[in-house]
């Protein structure tokens, strides 16, 4: 089993990623919305959002549902950890409703070899690492709480004019991490909350629908 450093080093890689992941939007987003920022800033709502047809989107893969504005981009990729005899498997869905706006979940499945057993400090490990990588990136709140019986950490970080929102839910060997990502002069706090608490875990259930 994975000694405690190496799991944060595992947790760390997986957040980094994702960190990556809305740095590579964050660049397109600015580039596309160059000289319209003035514009979309009177457009963008979080009524303009949630004014889009929302869908309960159901992963039969991340064994979750949850709405989104826009059919979501689905992608998997693997990271090696344990010396390469093992792997995180890391499934991504992101929905971009407009180029100022994007809504992501990414299930990270664990091997079982990973140590999962304080899950507190993994999420807060998580945390540490993702916004440490990036001098840019400024956390300006934490919380833990509970979802669904789980332990959960919702967070607040700030980067280069951009609002990051989430929360991290780990599940036995499974990090779910639900995050939205917008220009931070946009009022979309309540669209982030109406997504966030779409997010359900279907263990137990079936899916109506699976991702394509």
């Amino acid at each position: 089993m994975l000694n405690g450093a190496m799991l944060k080093r595992a947790l760390v890689v997986v957040m980094i990623l994702a960190g990556v992941v809305w740095s590579v939007l964050v660049f397109a987003e600015e580039n596309a919305a160059e000289g319209s920022n003035a514009a979309n800033a009177d457009i963008l709502s979080s009524e303009s959002i949630q004014g889009l047809s929302w869908e309960p989107f159901y992963s039969v893969i991340g064994n979750f549902s949850v709405s989104f504005p826009t059919h979501p981009i689905y992608s998997q990729d693997r990271l090696p950890v344990d010396g390469g005899d093992s792997s995180v498997v890391l499934n991504t869905y992101i929905s971009e409703p407009n180029a100022d706006v994007a809504y992501m979940v990414m299930a990270a499945e664990f091997p079982p070899s990973i140590d999962v057993s304080n899950p507190s400090k993994n999420l807060e490990n998580a945390l540490n690492g993702v916004v440490g990588y990036d001098k840019n990136r400024h956390l300006l709140s934490a919380e833990f709480s509970i979802v669904q019986g789980n332990q959960a950490l919702d967070f607040v970080v700030m980067n280069n004019g951009y609002l990051t929102r989430g929360r991290l839910i780990l599940i036995e060997h499974t990090l779910y991490q639900i995050i939205a990502a917008y220009r931070e002069d946009l009022n979309l706090e309540g669209s982030y909350a109406d997504f966030v608490d779409s997010f359900d875990i279907m263990e137990g259930q079936s899916a109506a629908s699976a991702e394509q």
